[in-house]
C-alpha cells in the first residue's frame, strides 16, 4: 500500500512537471508565432496597418491610405483577433509605441495617424511611396 502511494505521488509530480514544461513551451511558441505573424504581415504587403475597429484615428488613417488607391494595403484589426493584445505587445517592442494605428510601409515603421497625415501633407509620404515602387493616386489632404 505504501509503495503504491509512493508511485502515485511520483506520477503526479512527473505529470505536473511535464504540464509546466509544456505550458512554458507553448508560451514560447505563441510568442514566436506572434513575432512570425508580425514579420509576415509587415514584409508581405506594401502597406500594413495594425488597427482597432473602434478607433477614430485608425479610421482616419485608413481612409487616407484607401484614398491613395494603394492596391496592396493590409489592415489588421487587433480588437477582432484572439492574439490582438500579444501582437500589440510585439509592436511596442519594435516601435516603442503601444498606440494604434501602427503603420508600416515597405517593412519600415512610419508611425500613427498624425504621422501619416503630416507626411502626406508635406509630400514625404508620396516620395516614400515612389521610392519604394508603390503605385498610388495622389490627392490633396484636407484633414
Amino acid at each position: 500500500m505504501f509503495l503504491c502511494k509512493k508511485y502515485f505521488l511520483l506520477v503526479v509530480i512527473v505529470l505536473l512537471f511535464t504540464v509546466n514544461i509544456l505550458a512554458a513551451i507553448n508560451d514560447d511558441l505563441e510568442e514566436l508565432n506572434v513575432k512570425e505573424f508580425v514579420d509576415r504581415e509587415v514584409s508581405g504587403h506594401s502597406i500594413t496597418v495594425f488597427s482597432k475597429s473602434y478607433c477614430p484615428y485608425c479610421r482616419r488613417c485608413i481612409t487616407l491610405l484607401k484614398k491613395l488607391n494603394i492596391s496592396d494595403l493590409r489592415v489588421i484589426q487587433l480588437d477582432e483577433m484572439a492574439e490582438g493584445a500579444e501582437i500589440q505587445d510585439e509592436l511596442m517592442k519594435r516601435t516603442g509605441r503601444r498606440t494604434v494605428p501602427s503603420v508600416w510601409i515597405a517593412k519600415q515603421f512610419i508611425g500613427g495617424s498624425d504621422d501619416v497625415h503630416h507626411a502626406h501633407r508635406e509630400g514625404r509620404l508620396q516620395k516614400l511611396l515612389q521610392e519604394k515602387g508603390i503605385s498610388f493616386t495622389d490627392f490633396k489632404d484636407e484633414l
